[in-house]
């Protein structure tokens, strides 16, 4: 950027005659093309970065569903262990009971 404003500063200064006038024409259209050159790249730069990011949003937003589908297939897999918890534990309760009772009938 310093040398582009060097230039354009070189092309500017100290005009004495029309030779300089013709060089300073070209040096501007040198510098214009350049310029040109500049912001077609930046343009170029600027709509890669801006399809990356739409890129990156879509990706974002299909972790989060799937995100969003694995906590709740977790918390469904976690009702119903919780749910045969609970069997299991009545289970075990019906089977303490039957021991005792079983306990209590059978003769020594």
């Amino acid at each position: 950027r310093q040398s582009l404003e060097v230039r354009v500063l070189d092309a500017l200064s100290g005009r004495q005659g029309t030779d300089l006038l013709l060089s300073e024409r070209e040096a501007a259209r040198a510098l214009l093309t350049e310029l040109r050159e500049t912001l077609a790249a930046s343009r170029r730069e600027a709509e890669e970065a801006v399809s990356e990011c739409a890129r990156l949003r879509t990706a974002k937003d299909q972790l989060e569903a799937e995100l969003l589908r694995v906590t709740q297939e977790r918390d469904t897999l976690r009702g119903q262990l919780n749910d045969t918890r609970g069997v299991l534990d009545d289970r075990e309760e019906e089977v303490s009971h039957l021991r005792s009772f079983v306990k209590q009938k059978r003769p020594l």
